[in-house]
C-alpha cells in the first residue's frame, strides 16, 4: 500500500482497509515513536520532569502514566511529572488510536536522593591524642572547613568541624563538636 506515518491525508485512504491492515500501519507508525524525555543528566528527588513524544500519526490521544497509577498531566503529547522520591520509575506511554487501538511503550527513570552525609567517630579528645572523623553518605565529593577533600580527618584539637557532602543532586553539611 505504501502509506506513510506523516502522511496527511492517509486517514481517509484507511478508512477502507480492513483491520489487519490498519493494526499492522498502526504498528509501523508506533515502532517509529523516539520519545523525548528530558533528563539529559540525572534526576532527583523533587525535579520536575518533561516528556514528549513527537506526534504519531492516526493517534489520538496520549497517556503518560507512571508506575501503573499516577496518570501524569497532559499537554498534547508531552507531560511533565514531579519525582518526589528516590528510586526507580516504570513510564508507561499509551498511545491511543482512534476506537481501534492502543499501544504502550515503557520506560525507566531512576530518581537519585540527594545529598546525604554523617560524621562518625569520637567526640571527645584528651590532650595530645588524635581522633579520625569520617564522613559517609551518598557523595561524590566532600569538604571539610578546614580545606582538605578527603572523607576522613585527623583532629588533633577540640572545636566544630564542619564537612559539606555534594553530589549530582545538591549537598549537605554535617557539623560535629568534638
Amino acid at each position: 500500500i505504501g502509506l506513510k506515518c506523516g502522511f496527511q491525508d492517509s486517514l481517509f485512504v484507511l478508512n477502507d482497509l480492513p483491520h489487519s491492515t490498519f493494526s499492522q500501519f498502526v504498528d509501523n507508525c508506533f515502532n517509529e515513536i523516539k520519545p523525548v524525555v528530558a533528563i539529559d543528566t540525572v534526576v532527583c528527588e523533587n525535579d520536575t520532569v518533561h516528556f514528549q513524544v513527537d506526534s504519531v500519526a492516526m493517534a489520538t490521544g496520549y497517556q503518560w502514566v507512571i508506575n501503573d497509577s499516577a496518570v501524569i498531566t497532559l499537554s498534547g503529547n508531552s507531560a511533565y511529572y514531579i519525582f518526589k522520591n528516590a528510586g526507580a520509575y516504570e513510564i508507561k506511554l499509551n498511545v491511543l488510536f482512534d476506537c481501534m487501538d492502543t499501544r504502550t511503550k515503557t520506560y525507566k527513570v531512576y530518581v537519585n536522593d540527594g545529598a546525604q552525609v554523617s560524621i562518625a567517630g569520637d567526640s571527645s579528645l584528651c590532650t595530645g591524642d588524635s581522633i579520625i572523623l569520617t564522613a559517609s553518605g551518598n557523595a561524590l565529593s566532600y569538604l571539610w572547613n578546614n580545606g582538605s577533600t578527603n572523607n576522613t580527618l585527623s583532629v588533633t584539637q577540640a572545636g566544630n568541624y564542619t564537612v559539606t557532602a555534594t553530589n549530582n543532586c545538591g549537598s549537605k553539611t554535617e557539623t560535629k563538636t568534638i
